[in-house]
């Protein structure tokens, strides 16, 4: 049996912890009991007949500094291996990390999941000189590359600053970041789609009864054309035909796909 989870936890936020019961037997019924500090956390009791069982916990942490989690197994039956009953976790809460958030829009999902999770200032603009901020990581959401100092971030980043860059309507290919200074601190570059092959192509076909009269009849002409812009398209295309005609006032369809 283990407790898997992050050593470092941030403070005032849910946590989930994943206790891992492992069992050489076929069927094994076992109660476990978790507690953090001395204080019951969870005391049920399971069946468990695969070899390995991930059971979740959630806590929060309030206090700063060293905790103590502890989970203890009490089997239900025989229990040869004593010494494996118990598994204790130590765990180290830290303050918030301090975010910095560059953004116009602070009721967007990002913003707010985030701001719930760390210590986060928010700004509009990025500050003209980062070097000496106490940020962690620096969020840019959907800004245009002309209001992003190039060498400031690149400074920033490069004294081991943490950077994410969100779209949107106002970034990447529509803020002008291709080929900017902006461009080169970010791990992608923009440039076209390259195309694969492959079109959808319809191709319409009046069939009504005036397009058989005369010679040639002009449905033979259309039929032949037809036939000339499948010939002159790529193998891997896509090709739809739809045969209409007027009959009595009432328009009928036909329609094929090769």
């Amino acid at each position: 049996m283990e407790i898997v989870s992050a050593k470092n936890i941030i403070i005032g936020n849910e946590n989930v912890f994943n206790v891992v019961v492992r069992q050489a037997g076929s069927y094994i019924v076992y109660k476990l009991d978790v507690d953090i500090d001395g204080k019951s956390v969870m005391s049920e009791t399971f069946s468990q007949t695969e070899r390995e069982k991930v059971i979740p916990v959630t806590g929060a942490f309030t206090i700063l500094g060293s905790h103590k989690m502890t989970a203890t197994i009490t089997p239900n039956g025989e229990d040869r291996f004593q010494q494996n009953n118990v598994f204790y976790k130590s765990i180290f809460v830290v303050p918030k990390p301090k975010l910095l958030a560059v953004t116009s829009d602070t009721g967007s999902p990002l913003y707010t999941i985030t701001n719930s999770l760390y210590d986060v200032v928010t700004v509009s603009s990025l500050p003209s000189d980062l070097s000496s901020s106490p940020y962690k990581t620096v969020i840019i959401d959907n800004k245009v590359a002309t209001e992003l100092p190039a060498e400031n971030l690149r400074n920033y980043v490069g004294n081991g600053g943490g950077l994410v860059v969100v779209g949107g309507q106002s970034s990447y290919d529509k803020g002008a970041y291709n080929n900017s200074p902006v461009e080169a601190i970010l791990p992608i570059i923009s440039r076209a789609g390259e195309f694969t092959g492959g079109r959808n192509v319809i191709i319409l076909i009046d069939s009504s009864g005036s397009t058989g009269i005369g010679s040639p009849s002009p449905i033979s002409l259309i039929d032949a054309n037809a036939i000339s812009i499948i010939r002159g398209i790529g193998q891997d295309s896509r090709v739809g035909v739809v045969a209409f005609q007027r009959c009595n006032n009432t328009n009928r369809y036909i329609a094929d796909g090769f």
